[in-house]
């Protein structure tokens, strides 16, 4: 009974053989993986940085189109204001040049009556010009008939 529990052996060189086997299997799937993983991380980034650049660009659009929106809604808002004071003011006979409300910084305007019909001067077209720097934002024109 001695003999009862039975040791299977391998062999010294079958052992470090088979040891030897599976670790240069292990190694070559190691870096396999790392190689793939190398891959899908290069893949992943690139795809990210694309992402972002997208995003970036559509920011920095939508900054750019609402500082466009707000100039060109300051330019309204001066020009309606401007057209106001004209009405409120007495009658001026056409060609005449109207003193202006102050505007902000960086924005000019210009208010003329023009004849309307040549020779006649019971009725002005009222015109006036907004710039923001030079460029004209905005154009405003109204008719405007003499109290008689």
């Amino acid at each position: 009974m001695a003999n009862a529990r039975r040791r299977t052996s391998i062999a010294p060189d079958a052992r470090t053989t088979f040891v030897q086997h599976h670790l240069n299997a292990l190694h070559h799937a190691l870096r396999d993986e790392r190689g793939e993983f190398l891959a899908e991380a290069l893949i992943s980034v690139t795809v990210f940085t694309l992402l972002g650049t997208a995003v970036m660009t559509s920011v920095s659009a939508s900054g750019l189109a609402a500082k466009s929106m707000r100039v060109v809604s300051t330019a309204d808002t001066l020009a309606s204001n401007q057209l106001q004071a004209i009405l409120a003011a007495p009658y001026e006979d056409p060609p005449h040049t109207f003193s202006t409300i102050a505007p902000p910084p960086g924005y000019a305007v210009t208010a003329q009556a023009l004849e309307y019909v040549m020779g006649d001067t019971n009725i002005a077209c009222i015109v006036i010009v907004v710039s923001k720097d030079g460029a004209e934002m905005t154009t405003l024109e109204s008719l405007r008939l003499k109290d008689v």
